[in-house]
């Protein structure tokens, strides 16, 4: 899959404009090995892997409590009210 850039065209295709958006791809890449291998093999074989990548990227993007929000977008939020108070003053 990473071979392929699933992960980059999906967030691409969803159209996200995160500047973390490359952070965000490995962060997918690297939930899916942690993942049950059998279970990634189910979901392989069934042709579900497309709709699960897709739900993966939209759940980090869009939920306040995913890891992905937490680490990137959380922080880039409070940099930017930090630097806007700055720029008030």
């Amino acid at each position: 899959m990473a071979e392929y850039n699933t992960v980059e065209r999906i967030i691409q295709n969803i159209g996200t404009q995160s500047p973390y958006a490359a952070d965000l791809a490995q962060d997918i890449y690297e939930d899916l090995l942690k993942k049950d291998e059998d279970y990634i093999k189910k979901l392989w074989e069934n042709n579900e892997m497309t709709f699960f990548l897709v739900r993966m990227v939209k759940n980090n993007i869009n939920s306040v409590t995913s890891p992905f929000y937490r680490k990137y977008e959380m922080f880039r939020k409070k940099s930017d009210e930090l630097k806007n108070e700055k720029e008030e003053d």
